[in-house]
């Protein structure tokens, strides 16, 4: 559910939490709230929470341009079924294309989400979106946040399984460029390269990788054919993580550079309030909150 599962047994609790059921504790009764670039739905489901504790009936409406699987998310946390009941998912759609109402919503959130848009028109749709007076609150990536940490720790693994060879190893199986006999030989030195990595070989991707490769040596040719579809699955996975991995400190690398890269809010016609550096348990940097207002009366 987390950036940093390491840290949260079910979802963000803390500092983190906090932010989000103060943006609200502001709201009046039955406020439209939309969470932006939502992934799993985390920061929606707390808002789903303090709405509810509150009693303020809010309808809480959640995007992201990937597939949204509350689905799984149930199955995995069946504890939060009744607060994901509260939340109208909206998946394989861009921020920037969402066809709602404008000034129809009281608030719009967006955790390590929005900084992934396209910057200027995301912050358009933002006032767009917005009634007068309401507001945009954002807690983004920073430079110097945990999360940064885990996902450098993260790459070095990423590129421990790129000097194994281990895709194109399996690409070579199953293309037949490799007999059976060379493949088990291989694979079966690879799992001890990747176990002998010193700390990295504890990291979950390392983990996934080494498991991949005892199953793959587990079981026979023929089972192994026949899981060939879940074996490159399995294989996909990881590319696409490594993706997403470097997609994601491209855009930290930007935020870096940047003077002041919330500007952008501004530009469209937003009043900033007010920003600050967000710490879990008073010593992680987890990034920095933003909170925004559609002025009352504009001009």
């Amino acid at each position: 559910m987390t950036s940093l599962p390491d840290d949260f047994q079910i979802n963000y609790d803390g500092e983190i939490a906090a932010f989000w059921q103060q943006q609200v504790a502001q709201l009046p009764r039955g406020a439209r709230i939309l969470d932006v670039c939502t992934g799993n739905g985390a920061v929606a489901l707390l808002l789903a929470q303090a709405s509810a504790a509150a009693g303020t009936g809010s309808s809480i409406t959640a995007i992201d341009a990937a597939e949204i699987r509350p689905d799984l998310i149930k199955r995995r946390f069946p504890q939060l079924a009744t607060l994901i009941k509260r939340i109208r998912f909206i998946g394989a759609r861009r921020f920037e294309t969402l066809a709602v109402t404008p000034a129809s919503l009281d608030l719009i959130t967006s955790q390590y989400g929005i900084e992934y848009c396209e910057p200027a028109p995301a912050a358009r749709k933002c006032f767009e979106l917005l009634k007068p007076g309401g507001r945009l609150a954002l807690i983004c990536h920073a430079p110097d946040s945990a999360m940064i940490e885990t996902m450098q720790t993260e790459l070095a693994g990423y590129r421990r399984i790129d000097e194994t060879g281990l895709i194109e190893l399996f690409r070579g199986r199953f293309s037949g460029t490799l007999n059976a006999t060379v493949f088990r030989d291989r694979l079966s030195q690879l799992r001890d390269q990747l176990s002998a990595s010193g700390p990295l070989a504890q990291l979950p991707l390392l983990q996934y990788a080494i498991a991949l490769i005892g199953r793959a040596l587990l079981i026979s040719d023929r089972q192994l054919e026949l899981e060939r579809s879940a074996a490159m699955q399995a294989v996909e996975q990881l590319l696409d993580g490594r993706e997403r991995l470097r997609q994601m400190l491209e855009v930290n690398q930007r935020l870096h550079d940047s003077d002041d890269w919330s500007e952008v809010f501004v530009e469209a016609g937003l009043r900033r309030l007010d920003r600050g550096a967000l710490r879990y348990r008073g010593t992680h940097p987890v990034g920095t909150w933003y909170r925004f207002e559609r002025p009352a009366t504009e001009g």
